[in-house]
């Protein structure tokens, strides 16, 4: 089934993400389809793929999988233009990745019953932007107060006790 929602590039921000969701609901109320992923204000044309209601995908791994950034600190990651995006690698206990600017360096250990602690974690110092700044700052947070974790299907969900700090959706490894 196909479906246009144009959108007019002056109304986007370049430099900001947006989230697209959809849902197809029958006339009774009942979900039949959902579906949504994170989008750079720069996208000329997007294709959404919708999920049937109640269908299950195998869930990515923790590990060895490249871990996207989606949410931090409940505001949409921001990818700079000519930057990679944040990211995060999980592997053999050393934590990799990026803050949109910096690469990021630590530990991390997975415990039972989905507990994972990561760090500390080291950057390196180069100049961004201050939006950019703040979403490291606020990775850095994010990653000293995870207790735990949260895998469903693609997302990933780092955790405390009662909050999610930062949400990923994976991705095939560069």
């Amino acid at each position: 089934m196909a479906f246009e929602l144009p959108v007019y590039a002056a109304d986007l921000d370049v430099a900001r993400q947006y989230q697209l969701r959809a849902t197809i609901i029958n006339g009774g109320g009942e979900l039949l389809f959902s579906g949504g992923q994170a989008l750079a204000g720069d996208a000329a044309r997007v294709s959404l793929r919708l999920s049937r209601a109640g269908e299950r995908h195998p869930s990515a791994s923790l590990e060895d999988t490249h871990w996207k950034l989606v949410e931090v600190g409940g505001q949409p990651a921001r990818v700079q233009a000519g930057e990679r995006e944040a990211y995060l690698l999980l592997l053999d206990g050393l934590a990799s990745g990026g803050s949109g600017c910096n690469k990021l360096m630590g530990r991390y250990t997975v415990g039972t019953r989905s507990q994972l602690t990561l760090g500390p974690m080291a950057s390196t110092r180069m100049a961004c932007t201050p939006e950019l700044m703040a979403q490291e700052s606020a990775l850095h947070s994010a990653f000293s107060r995870t207790t735990g974790y949260r895998i469903d299907g693609n997302t990933l969900e780092l955790r405390d006790d009662d909050n999610v700090l930062a949400r990923f959706t994976s991705r095939a490894t560069p």
